[in-house]
């Protein structure tokens, strides 16, 4: 069995080498997105594995963007065309850790078929989270230190120079070459409100219906684990489906949206673990929120994470968990 491994990143190069040096071994395989507003080059010297993959296709992520999900279909992709066949896709990034040992790793998804991800609720009028799709979000457009001002003009420049193109909203390319152009009024009421409005958000309603007229759009986590069936229904799903992946490319945070909708909607509903609903175990990853924001893990919670069943944890950084690092390279170093 061989685990794809999928990492975002774009800082803490040694920290992510020093992951990567973890996991190791003949099963592990590593395909990794170096943010376009980085430089390789630090990662390049950092990282020497013959397992270890830098994808070509690379993308500018912004925060709230589509620019993250298209970033992990790149890392999908570039998975499925690798010579070896995986069982299971562990999406990760350079702030993640491991907080069990290889060895525990790969026996738990050996003996697995659960698909892990956590998916919080349906996003209906009843949510707080409706207005993530209801409303149009321009994240990959706007810079979100500009003022209002600058972002307008930019804005329009982007979209009469770019937009008009490659336009989020306009034409899609599915992975077969083909196109998919959404309905002109869907086009129209999208130009007005992106010319009506300044910020990153616009908040005129979006077109009529849902991303899909036979499903449900959910939320939940972005971290997950997802076996090699269920991640060859996504990619099926969206090349079928191109309204679908239009719809989510001017929603809010999608990559908290995207690929629990379609697999809530799946008949590998049935395999989710954690399951739904809210809480600190998310997909395979522990993660620990205070004031609604992931908490800097440290050495005080050591304990904590290797008492947990999690394979994972986050938010990791190189200088304030300096110490906890430490102490679980030394636990699971070379086991």
């Amino acid at each position: 069995m061989n685990i794809a491994y999928l990492i975002i990143a774009y800082h803490q190069e040694h920290h992510l080498a020093d992951m990567i040096r973890l996991l190791a071994d003949e099963h592990a395989f590593f395909f990794i997105h170096i943010d376009k507003k980085s430089d390789i080059e630090p990662f390049r010297k950092a990282i020497r594995s013959p397992q270890c993959f830098f994808i070509e296709k690379r993308v500018t992520i912004n925060w709230g963007g589509w620019s993250m999900v298209e970033a992990t279909l790149n890392l999908i992709r570039a998975a499925l065309d690798h010579d070896a066949q995986f069982k299971y896709y562990q999406l990760l990034s350079d702030s993640c850790f491991p907080i069990k040992s290889r060895t525990h790793i790969y026996n738990r998804l050996l003996n697995s078929n659960a698909n892990f991800i956590t998916i919080n609720e349906e996003v209906n009028r009843r949510s707080i989270y409706f207005d993530w799709i209801s409303e149009y979000h321009y994240h990959d457009v706007f810079d979100r230190k500009d003022s209002g001002m600058i972002k307008f003009f930019r804005g329009i420049r982007a979209y009469i120079r770019k937009a008009l193109q490659k336009n989020p909203c306009g034409e899609v390319k599915t992975s077969d070459g083909a196109r998919y152009r959404p309905p002109a009024g869907d086009r129209i009421r999208h130009l007005i409100t992106f010319v009506r409005e300044n910020g990153a958000v616009l908040v005129n309603k979006k077109f009529k219906g849902k991303p899909h007229e036979d499903i449900k759009p959910y939320k939940g986590w972005q971290w997950w684990c997802l076996t090699d069936d269920c991640i060859k229904h996504i990619m099926s799903f969206i090349k079928e489906n191109p309204r679908f992946v239009w719809f989510y490319k001017v929603t809010h945070i999608p990559d908290e949206m995207f690929f629990h909708t379609i697999i809530r909607s799946s008949t590998f509903s049935d395999s989710i673990v954690p399951g739904m609903g809210h809480g600190i175990i998310t997909g395979n990853h522990y993660i620990p929120w205070e004031g609604g924001i992931p908490v800097i893990l440290d050495e005080n919670h050591y304990q904590e994470l290797i008492a947990c069943d999690s394979c994972f944890a986050r938010k990791f950084c190189e200088v304030r968990s300096a110490l906890l690092i430490k102490r679980l390279k030394e636990t699971f170093d070379g086991i």
